[in-house]
């Protein structure tokens, strides 16, 4: 989740910055889905305005 948000502080897209630590985890885990599949966008993907 730190990878996640890190790069939600960046202002990328929620979706990509999902999928971007989705592709982290499966590398760190060797590919288990118990690690990443669990998180799912809902709601508005676009970046977060502040």
């Amino acid at each position: 989740m730190k990878t996640f948000y890190s790069r939600l502080q960046r202002r990328t897209a929620i979706s990509t910055a999902l999928r971007q630590t989705q592709i982290a985890m499966r590398q760190r885990f060797n590919g288990v889905p118990f690690y990443w599949a669990g998180f799912v966008c809902i709601g508005n993907p676009l970046p977060l305005v502040r």
